[in-house]
């Protein structure tokens, strides 16, 4: 049994697309690297914020992480029949990865139609839109389709930014990790464009817990008529 989330569940997925939420570690000052985009976020959290993740993980039926997550965690891997998602504006990626590898049938790469001349036969792939992802599609597929109603993103920052301004983020798990690393260009919780005016969107705290010295956070969007 998880101590942080001992009894995880959620609510329904809405109309046609999977209920979404995001787990990230992030430093105090908000970064969610050790070095620069090209490194592993390895060591960021502590053993417990890992096995954190790996409890999240295995209540989804899906995870869909950003290219570069993938090129900087070459060892990357899942849960067994978790479904695994990762995407890509280029195709460019090491189809021989464990992340292609260990499960092929149940894992996709989502991009743009105008990439997937890149794509290696055999690599299962989603592609709405022909210059960058229609992601209302997207997400109608992966619900419809492929019967996902519960998706895990894990970032990055740019992935986790392209996913904001839809507005389909459910809920945000954080874990802050008790260090500091400074850095002008080192990506944060959501990179991407700021939403429009003074446009903010609203998130709710409905669990939280110490442990040492971190602090485990678990947000659910907060409508304007909640």
């Amino acid at each position: 049994m998880n101590p942080i989330y001992p009894d995880l569940s959620f609510p329904p997925a809405p109309g046609d697309r999977p209920y979404i939420y995001i787990n990230m570690v992030a430093t105090i000052d908000g970064k969610i690297v050790t070095k620069d985009n090209s490194v592993s976020i390895k060591g960021l959290g502590s053993k417990l914020d890992y096995e954190t993740m790996r409890y999240i993980e295995t209540c989804s039926d899906a995870v869909m992480v950003g290219a570069q997550n993938v090129r900087a965690t070459p060892g990357m891997w899942y849960p067994e029949g978790i479904k695994r998602l990762v995407v890509t504006e280029s195709g460019n990626l090491n189809y021989e990865q464990r992340f292609f590898t260990d499960d092929p049938a149940n894992t996709w790469v989502i991009l743009p139609q105008k990439s997937l001349a890149k794509i290696p036969e055999g690599i299962q792939t989603i592609s709405f839109g022909e210059s960058e992802i229609d992601w209302h599609q997207t997400l109608k597929h992966l619900k419809n389709e492929l019967g996902i109603t519960h998706l895990l993103v894990e970032g990055g920052a740019e992935l986790n930014g392209s996913l904001f301004p839809l507005d389909v983020i459910d809920e945000l798990f954080l874990t802050l990790a008790p260090k500091i690393k400074l850095g002008r260009n080192l990506p944060t919780y959501a990179g991407g464009e700021p939403l429009p005016g003074d446009t903010m969107q609203l998130y709710e705290i409905i669990h939280h817990q110490m442990v040492e010295n971190e602090i485990y956070v678990r947000y659910r969007r907060k409508w304007e008529t909640d």
